[in-house]
């Protein structure tokens, strides 16, 4: 009863919302397991999730994502096939111009499309910024924020995107052998 009560109040939070927006656009999407699960094979939500533009956001099977994560998608958000996205998890695929007319910043948006590989782990509280791709296989640890591209295997960390080490690749390639997850054919929302 108190997980209805909530859905509830969350929703109604999002629909208060609308009047007090300029652009239809920039309105928020909630989406939790039940109004995707018959969207995706293989899309696991752990709560709920917003996404700014549900036409740019792409995935692959099998993908997990925890709660709280905030995607804002304009720009286009690629996520690879057995990728694990841990909560609280930040992606952004857009920036203000600080060039533009206006100071700090105008109205329009500079976008970039943020690549996440297969076979990804992304740890609680990360933040991605827009432009950037992760490689296969890639782990990104608690509490980075990845500014720039990670190269496949390799696992990140640190509040510096500090590189920590790779994985096995022999390892790695036995596991992928192995996976039985379908990656042919992504789906979109």
């Amino acid at each position: 009863m108190k997980k209805i009560i909530k859905f509830i109040l969350l929703r109604l939070l999002f629909y208060l919302q609308k009047p007090f927006l300029k652009y239809k656009k920039h309105l928020l999407t909630l989406y939790s397991y039940h109004n995707l699960k018959n969207t995706y094979d293989n899309l696991f939500l752990n709560g709920e999730i917003i996404i700014t533009d549900e036409s740019n956001f792409f995935v692959e099977n099998n993908i997990h994502i925890g709660n709280n994560a905030f995607f804002r998608t304009e720009g286009g958000l690629y996520i690879g096939a057995n990728t694990h996205i841990s909560r609280n998890v930040t992606i952004y695929t857009t920036n203000h111009n600080y060039n533009g007319d206006r100071l700090p910043y105008d109205e329009s948006l500079i976008k970039k499309s943020v690549k996440i590989g297969k076979n990804v782990w992304i740890g609680m509280n990360v933040c991605i910024l827009p432009g950037v791709s992760i490689g296969d296989g890639a782990i990104i640890g608690m509490g980075t924020i990845v500014y720039n591209d990670v190269k496949e295997l390799s696992i990140i960390g640190q509040s510096g995107m500090k590189y920590l080490k790779k994985r096995d690749s022999n390892h790695y390639n036995e596991q992928e052998k192995k996976c039985s997850y379908g990656y042919v054919g992504g789906r979109k929302i």
